[in-house]
């Protein structure tokens, strides 16, 4: 399209050809994209701090109370309050598949008792909430760990008690 020569022409010419708004322009699409990548790396750096943080929580949790004889040594300090949202059995629970041994126990607990001692499941559930613009809701995840339970200290009394069951034992079968 040509206009004409007129000093009305050159003015419109001059904008079409001018470049003077391009990068507001640019700076007002771009703009909201970076900070939405940033907000989610800020997003994921927390998510993924709880769960090593989680992790660790669980990890030492478990370990204080299998250390404990799993809450049968009385001389063994308390657990922290730290571990009050870790939650201990002497089973795997249902959903816990992620070993053979765990199989194993599953099966044959009291060999598994005999064979490999006393265990400690622990888990600790931890919450993120997820921001809005991403779906909003929360992210829930787990830390599970087990150990073997420390041996409860014994006495000479506890050995001729251990023994009288293991001699009646045979006898009730």
């Amino acid at each position: 399209m040509r206009f004409p020569s007129t000093r009305f022409g050159r003015a419109i010419r001059k904008l079409i050809k001018s470049e003077r708004g391009a990068v507001y322009t640019e700076a007002a699409i771009t703009l909201p994209f970076f900070i939405m990548i940033w907000a989610f790396m800020i997003f994921s750096h927390k998510m993924v701090f709880q769960k090593i943080t989680n992790n660790a929580l669980s990890k030492g949790c478990t370990w204080h109370y299998a250390l404990g004889s799993c809450g049968e040594n009385r001389n063994y300090p308390p657990l922290p309050a730290s571990c009050g949202g870790t939650t201990f059995s002497p089973a795997p629970p249902a959903d816990w598949n992620d070993s053979a041994v765990t199989d194993f126990m599953r099966q044959v607990p009291f060999i598994g008792d005999i064979v490999l001692g006393k265990a400690a499941y622990g888990t600790r559930t931890t919450t993120v909430r997820k921001p809005n613009y991403i779906g909003g809701g929360d992210t829930s995840f787990d830390a599970r760990h087990s150990m073997s339970c420390n041996e409860r200290p014994k006495t000479v009394g506890d050995l001729f008690s251990d023994i009288w069951s293991m001699i009646t034992g045979f006898f009730r079968r």
